[in-house]
């Protein structure tokens, strides 16, 4: 028989303290029902994001836009427009054809743990924190919790160790 111990007691004692709203990055960039597809797919290309949450008009997480989905309907506008494609059309569409209401998200208080199970459960790179009343305040993406679990430790055996528990 082989005995293991427990997998808490083996994580780093920082990364067992710690909480979404300790790891987060505050105020990550949000987009609103009704802004064009043109600006979101730009600041998406410009922040080289390949996703951003968007919020309603009282910053509640209600959706997640992707880069992958400006790039689609942009292909389906062109293909579909009886009279030949043009910018101005792209325009006057708004990001909500294209929201997905699935958002990968933990409340401020979750643990660490409870951040990285969802980190692999979902295999996102990146999960969103919201507050009690659900409004967006921060995210946090892979690096932030390799960063939690590399301090003052070998960075290298900590980042195999952290891709195997998300992977």
């Amino acid at each position: 028989m082989i005995a293991r111990a427990n997998s808490i007691a083996t994580r780093s004692r920082m990364l067992r303290l710690s909480t979404a709203a300790e790891l987060m990055t505050p105020n990550p960039l949000s987009f609103k029902h009704g802004d064009s597809l043109q600006n979101v797919s730009a600041l998406l290309s410009f922040h080289e994001l390949d996703a951003a949450p968007v919020t309603d008009d009282a910053d509640r997480l209600v959706g997640l836009v992707s880069a992958e989905a400006c790039a689609a309907w942009e292909v389906y506008s062109r293909r579909s427009s009886p009279h030949g494609w043009s910018m101005a059309d792209v325009d006057e569409t708004d990001i909500s054809e294209i929201v997905s209401p699935i958002v990968p998200s933990v409340r401020e208080d979750a643990t660490s743990k409870e951040v990285i199970d969802l980190l692999g459960q979902r295999q996102a790179r990146r999960v969103y924190v919201v507050n009690s009343q659900n409004e967006l305040i921060g995210v946090i993406n892979i690096a932030d919790v390799l960063r939690l679990l590399g301090n003052g430790s070998n960075l290298n055996r900590v980042y195999r160790a952290a891709a195997a528990q998300l992977c």
